[in-house]
Order: structure tokens, then C-alpha cells, then sequence
């Protein structure tokens, strides 16, 4: 949309920079979709060949479309389909659900049913992930099992530590005390 703007009959110097820009960014993103789709294909094309690519392709994109979701309604009844704030109802909805803020729940559901997590057990589970913990997480991944959100396989971690080892932690534990992910 933006690309569409900036593409226009009012082109300026600046207008060109960023067309230039988006443009690169643009070709990063096809890039890493080629880069997805090579990796998604390895261990069926391992198995099967490339006889049934088209097929395999088709089906991938089958389930994709079935489980994308194009709009919600929010709390009033009203439709949503606009991307951001799609993501910003979903957000704020898991957000109010696992605040601990009560609502409606009914408690006596919970009758008859033993609780299963002691004092002892919450507090592991509560205790501030530590770089040790991290690390041995980071070394278990598959080496070249399916990327990632940031698009990297656990080699790459492996390979990169000691230069990403700090950061890496540092954004983790920072996630784990904030919930925020950039």
C-alpha cells in the first residue's frame, strides 16, 4: 500500500529513497519466504522425491489458508478484519486472560479434581529463567529442523554463541520479565 503511494505521480527525491528502500526491504521478505517454503518441502522431498512437490506445495498452502484468521469480533459484537488491530485484539484478549484478574470464573467448577501443582512446583515454574537455562535450551534445538520466527536453525545459534550468547540471554530474560518481544 505504501509502495503504491510512493509510486505515484508526485515522486520526489525523498519519495524515491524510500520507494528504493521499501523495494530492498521488499526483496528481503521474498528472499526469507523462498528461504521457509525450501526448508518446509526438505524431509517431504527427502521422502517422497521431488515427484509430488506441486502437491506437497498445494497442501501447505491449504492448511496455511485454513488456519489463518481474517477477522474476529471483539467483546461489543463489532468485526474486525483490519490486520493490526486484529493483532491488538488478540493481544489485549490473551493479555486479560492470563492477567489473573478473575472475571467470571466459577471456582466450584474445580470441585473433585486434585490440585496437581504444590507451593514447591510454582516455585520453580516462577523462578527467573537464568543464562545456564537458556543456553542448554538453545544447544537442544535441532540443528537444522524448521526455522524459526527469526528464520535461524539451532546451528546457527551453536555455531554463533559466544558472539550472540549475551544478547540472545539478555532479550530472553528481558521477554520473561516484561512479555514484550521485539
Amino acid at each position: 500500500m505504501r509502495l503504491q503511494d510512493l509510486q505515484g505521480p508526485s515522486r520526489t527525491p525523498d519519495t524515491v529513497t524510500e520507494e528504493k528502500s521499501l523495494l530492498q526491504e521488499l526483496e528481503l521478505l521474498w528472499n526469507s519466504e523462498e528461504e521457509f517454503w525450501a526448508q518446509r518441502s526438505r524431509n517431504s522431498w527427502l521422502q517422497e522425491g521431488d515427484k509430488n512437490t506441486s502437491l506437497f506445495h498445494a497442501s501447505t498452502i491449504k492448511r496455511r489458508n485454513r488456519n489463518c484468521l481474517l477477522k474476529l469480533k471483539d467483546s461489543n459484537g463489532n468485526q474486525i478484519d483490519n490486520v493490526q488491530d486484529l493483532d491488538e485484539h488478540a493481544n489485549g484478549f490473551y493479555r486479560n486472560l492470563f492477567t489473573g484478574k478473575g472475571g467470571n470464573f466459577d471456582s466450584s467448577l474445580l470441585n473433585g479434581f486434585p490440585g496437581l501443582v504444590s507451593n514447591e512446583i510454582n516455585k520453580a515454574l516462577t523462578t527467573p529463567v537464568e543464562r545456564e537455562e537458556i543456553r542448554k535450551a538453545v544447544f537442544q534445538l535441532g540443528a537444522n529442523k524448521a526455522l524459526g520466527s527469526d528464520g535461524f536453525p539451532g546451528l546457527f545459534f551453536r555455531n554463533y554463541w559466544n558472539t550472540l550468547g549475551d544478547i540472545f540471554c539478555e532479550e530472553v530474560i528481558r521477554f520473561f520479565q516484561t512479555s514484550a518481544m521485539p
